[in-house]
């Protein structure tokens, strides 16, 4: 998405959003009323075709390979680094709600440690919750 776009959405989809590459910047998602100005603004988004893409499905080699990544790095003592491999498959992959949870508490799992495990299984329920 271009610089100062406005793209209107429904929060209620699956939605995401990764900057992997140039500066930083703020992704932005009010939560608004339909009123008239609000509709000024959505008859005219700046979303152009090719903005906004699905994302592919995990296959298992993807799955396999991002776990051995992920492992590779807890075994040089870079549990964080590894983790974050993992959250960083929500922007990658379509997954299902909690799936990024799932890949850790696997990997955690594989390493034998289980409290790490049990740690990151509970964060599915606790975002599902807080939704309610």
């Amino acid at each position: 998405m271009s610089q100062s776009a406005f793209a209107a959405m429904k929060s209620s989809q699956a939605h995401g959003v990764c900057n992997t590459t140039g500066s930083d910047r703020l992704h932005l998602v009010a939560d608004v009323h339909a009123d008239d100005a609000y509709q000024s603004l959505a008859t005219r988004p700046h979303l152009r075709d090719g903005d906004a893409t699905d994302l592919p499905e995990m296959t298992e080699a993807d799955r396999a390979a991002l776990l051995a990544q992920a492992e590779e790095l807890a075994e040089f003592g870079f549990t964080k680094a590894a983790e974050q491999t993992l959250l960083r498959a929500f922007y990658t992959y379509a997954l299902p709600e909690g799936g990024a949870y799932d890949l850790i508490a696997e990997l955690h799992t594989g390493l034998g440690q289980d409290g790490d495990a049990h740690r990151w299984e509970g964060m599915v329920g606790q975002t599902e919750r807080a939704r309610g």
